[in-house]
């Protein structure tokens, strides 16, 4: 009886460790966080996906997908925040697709007709 009881309680042990293992720490938070910083940077870029899929200026692009990303990232923020989710490369890409996405339904009327664009599936 006594060594069952060990065994359930060694389980749960290590059911909260590999859990923990997922939780993000505040430096990845704070990484997450930065998203809407460096992310209509990058991708505002001539060579990149929002620039080159959707007919806007260079700062309607920046402007457009910082706000945009800090909306996902304020949707998400208490999901990143369990223990039970995922990493910070999960995160960023769910950030990054939420951003897209978001994107290209506000901007549908302006997105770019192009096999680029169809390739990367922004245009339907």
């Amino acid at each position: 009886m006594a060594l069952a009881w060990l065994s359930r309680l060694f389980f749960v042990f290590l059911f909260l460790i590999s859990q923990a293992s997922f939780a993000l720490i505040e430096s990845e938070r704070e990484e997450l966080r930065q998203i809407p910083d460096w992310m209509p940077y990058q991708g505002c870029q001539e060579t990149k996906l929002l620039k080159q899929c959707f007919k806007w200026t260079q700062e309607e692009c920046e402007i457009m997908t910082e706000r945009v990303s800090q909306s996902c990232l304020n949707m998400h923020d208490s999901q990143f925040r369990d223990p039970r989710t995922g990493n910070l490369d999960f995160w960023k890409d769910k950030i990054k697709d939420c951003t897209i996405r978001d994107v290209r339904a506000k901007m549908r009327g302006r997105i770019v007709d192009s096999m680029i664009c169809r390739n990367k599936g922004v245009y339907p």
